[in-house]
């Protein structure tokens, strides 16, 4: 379950008859959460739970208001920070593509979009077409910056077909259209 991409951001607890330290050990340095020994108290699993799914809860806050996530910042397991970071590459690689969509990045990270969709949201509670927008809005506001090119050729440049809902896009992300994120960035520069 730890090693497959599509299970790996659930959690896991171990309810065993194995009561040795030994054999605890060994079950936590798998990756699993908790391990509880036979007899164990519902009242304590009832805690582990709440806690697990707290923990998830603001996991998921830290990262939800931010426009595009660093997978450097994110204490994963090592597959669902290697599976986020191919996500955000195959993204990048496909960035100036109209054609890029969630079911395309599903099938390039060989799930089905609803898979995709479940462990996004898992993982950092952005939906796969969110993470998408998102990145592309993140590179336009960096061109942007640059000064590297005409606001129509970047928003081409990062996948948009439709100016307007790039320029919508936009504010609705940085809280001004791209033209006033223009110029206060060339204000900032003099």
């Amino acid at each position: 379950l730890r090693n497959d991409e599509k299970t790996s951001h659930i959690p896991i607890i171990i309810l065993s008859g194995k009561a040795t330290l030994e054999d605890k050990l060994i079950g936590l340095e798998t990756g699993i959460e908790a391990y509880l020994t036979k007899p164990f108290s519902v009242k304590e699993l009832q805690i582990i739970i709440n806690n697990l799914i707290q923990q998830r809860e603001q996991f998921r806050k830290k990262y939800q208001n931010k426009f595009v996530v660093s997978t450097d910042e994110i204490p994963l397991a090592s597959v669902d920070q290697q599976f986020l970071e191919k996500a955000i590459q195959q993204i990048n690689d496909n960035l100036e593509s109209t054609n890029l969509s969630v079911e395309m990045l599903a099938d390039k990270l060989c799930l089905s979009p609803s898979q995709l969709n479940r462990k996004l949201k898992a993982l950092i509670d952005q939906a796969p077409g969110q993470l998408i927008r998102n990145i592309r809005l993140q590179r336009a506001a960096e061109l942007i910056k640059l000064n590297a090119g005409s606001l129509a050729d970047i928003c081409f440049q990062t996948g948009f077909s439709d100016q307007t809902y790039f320029s919508r896009a936009f504010k609705n992300q940085f809280g001004c259209s791209p033209s006033a994120y223009k110029k206060d960035n060339a204000s900032r520069l003099s």
